[in-house]
């Protein structure tokens, strides 16, 4: 019994001795913003897309319910313009997402230029006429959420 004591009491020893407190750190958290985009407000009926507003919605599902992600934010159609996931990221995940915490962006909906070496998302309000102001390269994707996400 009184090796055992003498192990116990070295433990609590070593850790006091490496700056543990003792105290379990929390979990890291699970993230996600979930966008999908079936119907767009300016490309013809020929390019809207049929289902991707419900893979998007069965994926926030997948990762709610099979992955465990602790808080998943889903925008469809009209919610997912680019001012709307800029927004999210800048006011929401900005404030709720840690350094330590795994944040995933999960986007079903048209993208062009990855053949030319610049792919770009397309979300719900983006103009084919005015295709920079109003929609993100992967690389910006990238940067905001750099810049947003600690």
């Amino acid at each position: 019994m009184r090796s055992g004591v003498r192990m116990g009491i070295a433990a609590v020893a070593a850790g006091l001795c490496l700056g543990t407190s003792g105290a379990q750190e929390p979990e890291p958290k699970r993230i996600a913003l979930v966008i999908g985009i079936s119907s767009y407000a300016k490309l013809p009926p020929e390019l809207q897309l049929d289902s991707a507003r419900t893979d998007a919605a069965r994926g926030a599902a997948a990762l709610e319910q099979a992955a465990g992600y602790d808080q998943v934010r889903l925008l469809t159609d009209a919610s997912a313009t680019l001012g709307n996931v800029q927004a999210v990221l800048q006011e929401q995940v900005s404030k709720e997402v840690q350094w330590r915490d795994r944040f995933t962006v999960y986007f079903v909906g048209h993208g062009i230029g990855g053949d030319f070496g610049e792919p770009r998302l397309l979300f719900y309000d983006t103009d084919p006429d005015a295709l920079e102001p109003t929609s993100l390269t992967v690389a910006q994707l990238g940067e905001q959420l750099q810049k947003y996400v600690p």
